[in-house]
């Protein structure tokens, strides 16, 4: 497989999903759009539901590879957990056939996969910047709490940009993330052990 046919086909696959939807988009379209044969994306992905795993897998690892660039140096838990809200909310925002019901059409099943994966990475990665915290600080219930709620709220964000029907930009949701996660995790009492 070489990776740049890969790329291509996977670039104007998200092109054209996002400008059409993922069921008004053709295979033969993605392939004289990309400059290859229809067999091509066949061998590649399989077919049009293949294409659309390819290319969700790949948002789901921008993700996380986004996280652990941006966490890595950063001690303060609440600027970690506004980050890995931040990013969850704008995977949906950057990518309108993952986002927009009117471009998805009929894959509701699998956006729906999609998006249960990517809420539990961000839960794992919520769960990992808790861990970090002393837990004398903080109970292991008030953690489950902590993530439970802060997921549920992503979720309706995120159930928020889907209704939309013009561009949502991820400013919109900066002050009330912001909020949010200070309101949640006071700054001062708390001390990072590590995470």
């Amino acid at each position: 497989m070489k990776p740049i046919k890969r790329r291509q086909i996977l670039e104007i696959a998200e092109k054209l999903f996002n400008r059409f939807g993922i069921r008004r988009t053709g295979m033969d379209e993605i392939a004289r759009m990309a400059d290859v044969a229809k067999g091509t994306i066949y061998n590649y992905f399989g077919n049009k539901d293949g294409l659309f795993k390819a290319l969700a897998t790949e948002k789901l690892a921008v993700f996380e590879e986004m996280l652990e660039k941006s966490l890595d140096n950063i001690k303060d838990p609440i600027e970690k957990l506004r980050i890995t809200a931040l990013g969850h909310l704008r995977v949906s925002i950057d990518n309108p056939f993952l986002s927009d019901k009117l471009l998805y059409g009929n894959y509701d099943e699998k956006i729906r996969v999609y998006l249960a994966e990517l809420e539990k990475k961000t839960q794992t990665v919520i769960a990992r910047i808790l861990d970090g915290i002393d837990s004398k600080k903080m109970a292991a219930g008030e953690k489950k709490a902590l993530i439970n709620t802060l997921i549920f709220t992503l979720k309706g964000m995120t159930e928020s940009v889907r209704e939309r029907m013009e561009p949502v930009s991820i400013r919109r949701f900066e002050k009330e993330i912001d909020f949010l996660v200070r309101a949640l995790l006071p700054a001062k009492p708390l001390q990072q052990n590590g995470g």
